[in-house]
């Protein structure tokens, strides 16, 4: 019996199939497995057309999966390191290609309905250095879910709010992860009627309607208490996205702090401000700058790797932590938003600095007068790792565009840390 025979009876939902288009053989046969339970070896438009016919709810719900992931720009690389790490997903199983290929591996180990943890947790896996305070106190997260519950009740029944939250509380022995939820104003779009009749096919006259949706925004934190101070990190900045009087109602109303982000003090390396104060006592002393932050990157890169010795590592982990050490090197300066020397931005970045600088005449002795001049919190400096770059300011680093590695960064967070902090 052929294929098309074989298919007779089978009416499945185009636009959904649509949805499902141009997956591989090997895709959509895995997909009929995690629904089934049963391996099949038959070509890719077979299979879609049998998975969206017999489990339509089922390949919606996937679909509407994936979108959420695509939405919200999950990272595989750090979702991958979240699922070995929390779930103990094999390494071999996490060689995805695409987003659509992570979540079927998410089936495959029946870890769907945890999806919202999984890309939470991989949102703040991916949170770089600047994004992370501290406060002076430790607070206590035990019962945090019953305040939390009691918050968004007061917040959004008994105060009736007209932006309603939504608060998802995940924890562990050592911490609370909280992803909170809010609307942002009201949306209008235009659509033709016969879509929001669940029609396909649009009638010779369609007629134009209107929906009003209300979008919603996110954002994640965690809090890990110490010993005598806590550690919150955030997805996104809290001061400049909007989220302020949220997280000052919730600090508040959770743990009796009024005004938390006045409060909180961000991380800051004394490592990379002894780089950072090299180069104006370089300027200073009318040295080479260049040089002389060589000469300190160096001296760091050498103290990072006997460091390295005290940590009992895998062999192979310190090779590869030594390689990445080796790999830093100075391509770049900025000074930015200084009042001393008039600048709001000035910056020069180069694969090497000392041919630029013999190339165009006079440039390195203008700099080194900028830098003279400059007020020290406003020199940054821009590293390369492994080639990807990173901005030192104000004791802190952040990727000069976008995201970094996550063996970039865990490079970075070793590399900067204080040599007596485990």
């Amino acid at each position: 019996m052929s294929e098309r025979e074989k298919l007779k009876g089978y009416d499945p939902d185009e636009v959904l199939l649509d949805r499902i288009d141009n997956r591989s053989k090997e895709f959509s046969n895995r997909l009929h497995e995690v629904f089934t339970g049963d391996r099949l070896d038959h070509r890719a438009p077979m299979v879609r057309i049998l998975l969206v016919d017999r489990f339509e709810e089922q390949v919606r719900e996937f679909v509407r999966q994936y979108d959420l992931l695509k939405e919200r720009n999950i990272n595989r690389r750090y979702a991958e390191e979240f699922l070995e790490s929390e779930y103990d997903v094999p390494r071999e199983d996490l060689d995805t290609d695409d987003r659509s290929e992570l979540l079927l591996v998410i089936y495959e180990h029946g870890l769907e309905d945890e999806l919202e943890k999984i890309m939470f947790r991989s949102e703040l896996f991916a949170v770089k250095n600047e994004e992370s305070y501290y406060l002076d106190e430790k607070l206590e997260i035990d019962d945090i879910d019953t305040g939390v519950s009691e918050f968004m009740e007061q917040r959004n029944i008994e105060e009736q709010r007209l932006d309603p939250l939504r608060i998802l509380v995940d924890s562990d022995d050592e911490a609370v992860f909280l992803q909170i939820y809010r609307e942002y104003g009201r949306k209008y779009r235009r659509i033709f009627e016969y879509r929001d009749d669940g029609k396909d096919t649009p009638p010779a006259k369609p007629s134009i309607t209107g929906e009003q949706y209300y979008p919603l925004k996110n954002i994640g934190i965690s809090i890990e208490p110490g010993q005598e101070e806590t550690k919150i990190t955030f997805t996104k900045e809290p001061g400049a996205n909007g989220w302020r009087r949220e997280i000052n109602e919730l600090f508040d109303f959770l743990f009796g702090i009024d005004e938390p982000l006045e409060r909180f003090t961000e991380e800051r390396s004394e490592v990379i401000e002894t780089i950072q104060q090299g180069a104006k006592e370089a300027a200073e002393s009318e040295e080479n700058t260049s040089d002389a932050l060589k000469e300190v990157i160096s001296k760091t890169k050498e103290g990072r790797k006997e460091d390295l010795k005290d940590e009992e590592l895998p062999k192979d982990k310190e090779e590869e932590l030594i390689t990445k050490y080796e790999s830093i090197e100075l391509v770049g300066y900025a000074i930015s938003d200084d009042q001393s020397t008039s600048t709001d931005e000035f910056v020069i970045i180069a694969n090497n600095l000392d041919n630029l600088f013999e190339t165009i005449d006079g440039i390195e002795t203008s700099f080194q007068d900028y830098l003279e001049k400059a007020d020290e919190e406003n020199i940054e400096l821009v590293l390369q790792i492994g080639g990807e770059r990173i901005r030192l300011e104000s004791g802190d680093w952040s990727p000069l565009s976008g995201r970094i590695s996550e063996e970039n960064k865990e490079a970075l967070e070793r590399f900067f840390q204080p040599s007596d902090e485990e």
